[in-house]
């Protein structure tokens, strides 16, 4: 799915699910006064905001759900980049986390609040904050959104899709944390073409929060003073990035050989030719700049922005 309606229709799709999201927090309260099943309520509150709407979104969109959530396997030679790319966004991670401790006065445990049922149902906690949270926001920001905003170019997806993740925790101090993931994780999967990677690093993260958040939180107060530690986060950063940058680089060397040389669907040679014989070969950069910029000044777009200041007020 490749138009240029993806400005009106993926907003107004992520603007249903930052209003589901407030909703189903209150849901949730309900339940824990009723002494209902948390855990069971959590996964299909979760399933509720997503899932069904995904569902929904792709059917009025007309598009192959195989396709359009990019369920594919990864290439052995995307591997590398993977690697580079899981190890930058652990870095980067715990870098943020340790200047928004030390510089922003932000608990570390505001951040990576431990399930208060944890100790009671752990296979019950991993379904309904590690798992399907994964899962179905990987769907969502990483499918859905890169999808949709591909005919813009590959930035402008990443981009976008970040800021929607970082929207829908409805957080001005951490939305810098998830914008930064989120771009990590995006990048992930437009080079890629496939959401698994992208999945299987915000498991481990989630995992790592819910699981270990205590400890996490110990480390970075007991660390508060470290330069070293600072300094080793900072260099593990910048190589896992040039790492990350390099093998990326590397990707698209290679695929730009092979479809030069026609051994890929697609090749540049016969898109040339199509596109000549459309008469398209020459469009300006003007309207190319326009349509991008024309992404981010979508009535649409600007709409979910001030939904999500509205609520991160608790003005609605």
């Amino acid at each position: 799915m490749k138009d240029k309606k993806a400005a009106i229709t993926a907003p107004l799709f992520a603007a249903v699910i930052l209003f589901l999201i407030p909703i189903s927090e209150k849901l949730l309260m309900i339940t824990v006064k009723n002494d209902s099943d948390v855990l069971l309520s959590a996964s299909a509150v979760q399933l509720f905001i997503f899932a069904i709407p995904m569902a929904f979104y792709c059917k009025i969109r007309n598009a192959e759900f195989i396709k359009y959530s990019k369920i594919r396997h990864l290439s052995l030679y995307d591997l590398p980049f993977t690697v580079a790319t899981a190890f930058t966004y652990l870095f980067a991670s715990i870098i943020i986390l340790y200047v928004e401790f030390n510089l922003f006065s932000i608990s570390a445990e505001s951040t990576l609040t431990p399930v208060a049922v944890l100790d009671s149902d752990p296979l019950g906690v991993a379904l309904a904050y590690v798992i399907i949270p994964a899962i179905v926001e990987e769907f969502f920001f990483r499918s859905v959104l890169i999808s949709d905003y591909e005919a813009f170019n590959g930035p402008v997806a990443v981009i976008i899709s970040s800021i929607f993740f970082a929207m829908l925790h409805f957080s001005f101090a951490q939305f810098p944390l998830y914008f930064i993931l989120g771009i990590i994780l995006g990048t992930l999967t437009y080079v890629t073409g496939t959401t698994f990677p992208a999945m299987l690093i915000h498991l481990v993260n989630n995992t790592a929060v819910i699981f270990f958040g205590k400890s996490i939180s110990v480390f970075l107060r007991e660390s508060s003073s470290s330069f070293i530690l600072a300094f080793i986060l900072v260099v593990a950063f910048m190589l896992s990035l040039l790492m990350m940058l390099s093998t990326m680089e590397n990707i698209y060397e290679r695929r730009s050989a092979l479809y030069e040389a026609g051994e890929l669907p697609g090749s540049r040679s016969k898109m040339a030719d199509s596109l000549s014989k459309a008469g398209k070969v020459n469009k300006g950069t003007e309207s190319e700049a326009k349509l991008k910029t024309g992404a981010f000044l979508s009535p649409t777009f600007l709409l979910c922005i001030c939904i999500f200041i509205l609520i991160t007020l608790d003005i609605i």
